[in-house]
């Protein structure tokens, strides 16, 4: 998907957390969970901020759907999600077959990709809708028989080491990787038979990295931290390509709607984000735990940093002056916000109003 024509993805991007919930949590409210666990805090399920992401479709004219492959009752999203926005919670421990097979957090991801394409296959175009899909199978412990559902070492990646080929611990890590890579293609291919000119974004909620690097795929050993923080991210549309990021090389989860906005909103449609859309400069990227320059990068809480080079080569490590983190007032800043209205819910508005009904 990153290497078609009608694409724009960036390599070096920001997620808005180091966990699940708090990217999710972000990435819906457009202001940082910043480690207060807004999805269970009871005020935030009666009401929201003006950033929310549905909400402020809904005065574009779409209903949105948050598709979880597990029960949302985990986290209480089942409360969270409605309360910023969402038209319809759609869990796949409820429309999945009972007997499907699944992991301590969820259903086997092919199952509910497949079941939730026929659904939105199902729902017609007569109403534009924004569809929030997260999947769970890509999840510790790694157990699933992925040998099951097609994988091969010896097919997959002939070029790597035989060791690693052999590692059983490590080959169920990546062949969990592979198995939920191709079911997430086949869901986005469906979708895109079905509905052309759909716009679709995939990211990942976290990074991590799988691949062990004690096995001589390269000549270093340590993990560097862009490999640490940056996630996977790809956007895709008939009409867009690789400009329409305007040069940009870095962004963030919290780009990601201010850009949606400047892709589908009519001149003139105001709309709120702490942050800039990727079709104009973007500077930097920040969460509750890291920060992103285009030459830099490097965690929140403290000094250190490297560089963005993409080597298999040692990188070096520098370290700030004074041992603080670059970027620490806008990192303290967007963190404040969020700070402030767990102070003071009685800022917080219910979706309804946000929406205009």
């Amino acid at each position: 998907m990153r290497a078609e024509r009608h694409s724009a993805q960036l390599s070096n991007f920001l997620p808005a957390g180091e966990l699940s919930r708090p990217s999710i949590v972000s990435l819906m409210t457009g202001i940082f969970d910043a480690k207060l666990e807004l999805n269970e805090n009871e005020r935030f399920w009666q009401g929201t901020v003006v950033t929310a992401l549905p909400a402020q479709l809904a005065r574009l004219g779409y209903r949105s759907l948050y598709w979880y492959g597990g029960n949302a009752t985990y986290g209480n999203f089942n409360q969270y999600a409605p309360a910023v926005g969402f038209d319809q919670v759609m869990a796949a421990t409820d429309f999945c077959p009972a007997n499907a097979p699944r992991t301590w957090v969820g259903v086997y991801d092919h199952i509910f990709l497949e079941k939730a394409a026929t659904l939105i296959r199902e729902m017609g175009d007569a109403v534009p809708t924004f569809h929030f899909v997260y999947t769970t199978s890509n999840h510790g412990p790694y157990k699933m028989d992925v040998a099951a559902y097609g994988y091969d070492a010896d097919a997959v990646m002939p070029e790597v080491p035989e060791r690693l080929r052999r590692d059983r611990a490590a080959q169920k890590v990546l062949g969990t990787y592979w198995y939920s890579d191709r079911a997430i293609e086949r869901f986005v291919l469906a979708v895109r038979e079905t509905y052309p000119d759909s716009l679709v974004i995939v990211t990942g909620d976290h990074a991590a990295l799988p691949i062990p690097m004690d096995m001589g795929l390269v000549p270093r050993r340590d993990v560097t931290l862009r490999e640490e923080f940056c996630t996977s991210f790809v956007m895709l549309h008939p009409g867009i390509d690789q400009s329409l990021f305007a040069g940009n090389t870095i962004g963030g989860h919290m780009n990601i709607a201010p850009t949606i906005f400047e892709m589908i909103a009519p001149e003139g449609f105001v709309y709120y984000s702490l942050f800039p859309s990727l079709t104009e400069p973007v500077s930097y990227a920040v969460s509750p735990y890291h920060w992103l320059t285009r030459d830099a990068v490097g965690p929140a809480d403290d000094g250190q940093w490297q560089g963005l080079e993409v080597t298999g080569e040692p990188v070096e490590t520098y370290r700030t002056r004074d041992g603080k983190p670059l970027l620490q007032k806008e990192i303290e800043g967007f963190n404040a916000i969020t700070g402030w209205m767990v102070r003071h819910p009685e800022l917080l508005r219910p979706a309804a109003s946000l929406k205009g009904q």
